[in-house]
């Protein structure tokens, strides 16, 4: 029986593997968020260069602040009444040939830190429920960035980003998918 695997105590060697592995979960992490960031970018251009009615290029289509959204409310009884009203306006682009207006595209900010969460949540569902989750191949293309790493590093990651997760697992869940880094030499 091997105590270091049980307690999760790993030897100097090991210890150095993992963090390889870490460094290695964090780059591949780092290569989806640049490719999510360019699809953002690449989304933004498509869609506010190009005129969706008549299919005007970037040259004839300018800024207008002109989509003003109001919300109100009043609320009240016989003693008193009370109400808030707001208004906001939205900047749109316009097009000079057609007169067309449309509103510009939202991009999501997409950080390292937000992208790590929504996979080890991923991770998580896909522990916890195999069969139904495996159908959503986002989630099961997403967890490939720890693939080829040990358990052990898929908790050290997890234990980084914990406050965040929502059903954080537990290393015998995850050594279920990934195999541990005490499982190469048993003699230790």
């Amino acid at each position: 029986m091997n105590l270091r695997k049980i307690f999760n105590f790993p030897n100097a060697e090991q210890t150095l593997n993992l963090l390889d592995d870490v460094e290695l979960i964090f780059k591949k992490c780092e290569k989806v968020g640049n490719t999510e960031r360019k699809e953002q970018d690449e989304n933004e251009r498509s869609r506010n260069e190009r005129c969706p009615k008549c299919r005007a290029m970037k040259d004839k289509i300018v800024d207008r602040i002109a989509n003003v959204e109001g919300k109100g409310n009043v609320d009240g009884n016989l003693f008193g009444v009370h109400g808030r009203m707001s208004i906001e306006t939205k900047a749109v682009n316009h097009c000079t040939v057609c007169t067309h207006q449309w509103e510009k595209f939202k991009t999501k900010t997409i950080t390292d830190y937000s992208l790590m969460i929504v996979i080890l949540n991923y991770l998580g569902q896909l522990v916890r429920d195999p069969e139904n989750q495996s159908r959503f191949s986002w989630k099961v293309e997403a967890i490939e960035i720890f693939e080829g790493c040990h358990a052990e590093a898929v908790l050290m990651v997890q234990n980084k980003y914990h406050r965040s997760v929502r059903h954080p697992l537990s290393l015998k869940q995850l050594r279920t998918k990934y195999k541990s880094i005490f499982d190469k030499n048993e003699k230790s």
